[in-house]
């Protein structure tokens, strides 16, 4: 296989910008956020700001987990096909 540096490089790329894309999209997953929001709705003083915060601090953690494995996937990903890649190339001489 011909510039299987170029290949690889490639490979990872794509998985890159992948990776990238899913970790934007996570910072829309405010599903606990919204929740709360509704819950507060029916709810008046204390116990609203309490819900508010509760749903914040859900959505934070959500967040951050999403993030983690999002990017967690795509390293892993992109090392085992670059790993696939150099050894298919090997095989073929």
């Amino acid at each position: 296989m011909k510039n299987r540096g170029v290949w690889v490089a490639f490979l990872l790329m794509c998985f890159l910008v992948v990776g990238l894309t899913g970790l934007f999209a996570s910072y829309s997953s405010a599903i606990p956020l919204e929740r709360a929001l509704v819950v507060s709705a029916s709810l008046e003083g204390a116990a609203r700001a309490q819900a508010i915060d509760e749903g914040r601090r859900e959505s934070d953690a959500v967040g951050a987990r999403t993030r983690l494995m999002l990017g967690v996937i795509t390293v892993l990903a992109g090392g085992l096909g670059a790993g696939i890649l150099l050894i298919a190339a090997k095989d073929r001489g």
